[in-house]
């Protein structure tokens, strides 16, 4: 039984890791967007359909160490077209709330 209790938070981690994935495609407006999450703040920009931009607006969080360790975060989401990218070592947290921070941001430039 102790194999089992084990498992469960393990299984539950990976299908938590599967549904934070979000690729930037279908029906985008066109326009500027804020998104938030935690601490975490960001601006998406979409042009033609596509995302061209994302900026980090508010870390507050940590200092700005995190924030600096994820700005590289948010241009690879945008040349990549997508969430499902690599956490910054040492900022994880940040990292995560940057990616659910521009999942709110695309939300908006879908509705």
């Amino acid at each position: 039984m102790r194999a089992v209790r084990t498992a469960i938070p393990v299984v539950l981690i990976c299908l938590s890791v599967a549904v934070r994935a979000y690729s930037f495609t279908g029906d985008l407006k066109d326009g500027t967007y804020e998104g938030e999450y935690s601490f975490v703040k960001a601006e998406v920009t979409v042009e033609g359909g596509e995302v061209t931009g994302i900026k980090v607006l508010r870390h507050g969080g940590g200092g700005e160490k995190y924030a600096e360790m994820i700005y590289p975060l948010a241009e690879e989401m945008a040349e990549k077209g997508t969430t499902d990218v690599d956490a910054v070592t040492g900022a994880t947290v940040s990292s995560e709330n940057l990616k659910r921070a521009v999942k709110d941001a695309l939300r908006k430039a879908s509705e």
